[in-house]
């Protein structure tokens, strides 16, 4: 018997059925595979090593919010004047710049954007899509503002690595898109 080593399986799902395999799996990613969305979901990918590393990375957290911070200034002056928006944090609020997304004026502008960060092997993601009222299992309300939301919003590349030259570079194809 080995001395004192003991992982806990606190959750598992081991089946031969490939179709309860994929639901199992769909719950686990939010419901959806990229922009389509297939069911409700939660976000379960985390593991002990996850909890590890993040308690290892914990005491670099207020240096990670600073330097994501600046990024997110860097996003803001050279997009300054175009017609976007973006979310504010509640005043008070400690905010950790996961994210940065914004508002575009119009659907069709962001696929544009999204096409051509991609013909750059920039990766971009929709932001608050879809508006959550218009999931099947959710069907029923309308919910005029955030329908307009949910199809106009775009989180831009946004982690600690990131250099100024490359926000540059981001924010100057997404101008040539104006």
């Amino acid at each position: 018997m080995p001395p004192n080593f003991f992982i806990p399986l606190r959750e598992a799902i081991i089946t031969n059925d490939d179709a309860l395999a994929g639901k199992m799996k769909l719950y686990r990613q939010f419901g959806h595979i990229g922009d389509d969305h297939f069911s409700i979901g939660i976000n379960g990918k985390n593991s002990e090593f996850h909890a590890a590393m993040g308690l290892c990375l914990l005491p670099m957290m207020k240096e990670f919010m600073a330097k994501r911070k600046t990024i997110a200034g860097l996003y803001d002056s050279f997009l300054e004047g175009l017609p976007m928006q973006r979310p504010l944090a509640i005043s008070g609020t400690v905010y950790n710049y996961s994210y940065h997304p914004v508002i575009l004026d119009s659907e069709e502008r962001l696929h544009r954007i999204v096409a051509l960060l991609k013909e750059q092997d920039i990766v971009t993601r929709r932001h608050f899509y879809p508006s959550l009222n218009n999931l099947p299992q959710f069907k029923g309300e309308d919910c005029p503002v955030s329908e307009s939301i949910s199809v106009k919003a775009l989180a831009l590349p946004m982690y600690y690595e990131l250099e100024e030259v490359t926000v540059k570079k981001i924010c100057d194809l997404i101008k040539t898109c104006y």
